[in-house]
């Protein structure tokens, strides 16, 4: 509320949330923040772009997808791969969990091998690279866009 209350005091009409990690859910913020403040608040969500198709098992967690962007951006913060586990998981055992259309926090010492979900080990700095270069591209021209419509005519 602060944020909002300061942005749109000072005339700024779009608040973009980078969420950077797959358990976090800003949709109820939004719906509460949306009737209080004359701000076009949206979320976007950099893993969930579509720009992924280098990797084979991009996995969910410490997979090759984040492994690889990590070893370029923090190559510091990433153990030698030859320390990696595969990132196998256990399934649950109930259907519609497993399906994805009932969630429940995961309980990472039990659903998990190494608490990696996905196998990092194809992950390379050059494939960090190149996608989050995807990822700048594709943030930088939805800002672009987001900036020139008018928050009052979203809808065609």
């Amino acid at each position: 509320r602060d944020i909002a209350a300061v942005l749109e005091h000072q005339g700024i009409t779009r608040l973009v949330l980078l969420n950077g990690h797959g358990g976090n859910d800003f949709k109820p913020l939004v719906r509460e923040l949306w009737p209080e403040y004359d701000l076009l608040i949206c979320i976007l969500a950099w893993y969930a772009m579509g720009e992924d198709d280098m990797f084979v098992d991009k996995g969910d967690h410490a997979g090759e997808m984040e492994t690889s962007l990590m070893q370029y951006l923090k190559p510091e913060w990433v153990l030698p791969l030859e320390k990696a586990g595969d990132g196998r998981t256990r399934a649950f055992k109930v259907q519609a969990l497993r399906e994805g259309w009932a969630w429940t926090q995961r309980d990472w010492k039990r659903a998990t091998v190494d608490t990696g979900v996905g196998d990092p080990r194809p992950a390379s700095p050059v494939k960090g690279r190149e996608f989050f270069d995807r990822l700048a591209a594709r943030i930088a021209g939805f800002l672009v866009e987001l900036s020139a419509v008018d928050p009052d005519d979203l809808y065609e």
